[in-house]
């Protein structure tokens, strides 16, 4: 019996095969007659004219890595996406196909721009930060794999003006420019001696 990958019809690969009749090879009428591959089970179902029936079952499993990952195939690394192939020895002496299709799921990236006060801090980067600059942090995806998040810090320095209540007042005058006297229900300009002007009106009954 033999399998054969037919995901491309035109360049079939041959995953698997398993020799009924194993004392020679000849053109007769010997070996596997009958093959039910359709179980829902997934077990095969093999005929042979002379050792009768077989249960066998075919281990095609896929396998996923994360990006930038590797897995360990028969004697090596790999770590690109494809169908692995290759024979080995079993037990017995008898040559077995491994089959590996391999996918490869991806890292996921953000970025995101995040704005502080001077006198703030924000964890990104394993640590507090209170400095303008560029962060990495890495966490875990839906499918296990990195999700790397770059973060750029700004921070937003505020300036205070202080506000003088020393100053002293120089003058009093009215809308012509007249130096006045304070008087109620009337408008009045107070001129300070750091060069601010304020209007102001008492209105009383």
């Amino acid at each position: 019996m033999q399998i054969f990958d037919i995901t491309d019809p035109a360049a079939p690969i041959k995953v698997g095969y398993y020799d009924t009749y194993l004392p020679d090879n000849h053109n007769g009428f010997a070996g596997n007659w009958g093959v039910d591959p359709l179980l829902p089970s997934g077990i095969i179902l093999v005929s042979d004219v002379q050792s009768g029936l077989f249960v066998l079952e075919f281990d095609y499993s896929p396998q996923s890595i994360c990006e930038g990952d590797s897995i360990l195939f028969d004697t090596s690394f790999v770590s690109n996406q494809d169908l692995y192939l290759t024979n080995t020895l079993d037990s017995m002496g008898y040559v077995d196909i491994l089959v590996m299709d391999l996918s490869i799921d991806s890292n996921s990236y953000s970025i995101q721009n995040i704005s502080i006060s001077y006198s703030d801090s924000i964890f990104v980067g394993g640590a507090y930060q209170s400095t303008e600059g560029t962060y990495t942090d890495t966490f875990l995806n839906q499918n296990g794999c990195d999700s790397i998040v770059t973060t750029n810090l700004t921070i937003i320095i505020s300036y205070i003006s202080e506000y003088n209540t020393d100053k002293k007042l120089l003058k009093i005058v009215d809308v012509l420019g007249r130096e006045a006297k304070f008087k109620r229900n009337t408008t009045l300009f107070y001129i300070f001696d750091d060069g601010t002007v304020e209007k102001r009106m008492v209105i009383t009954n």
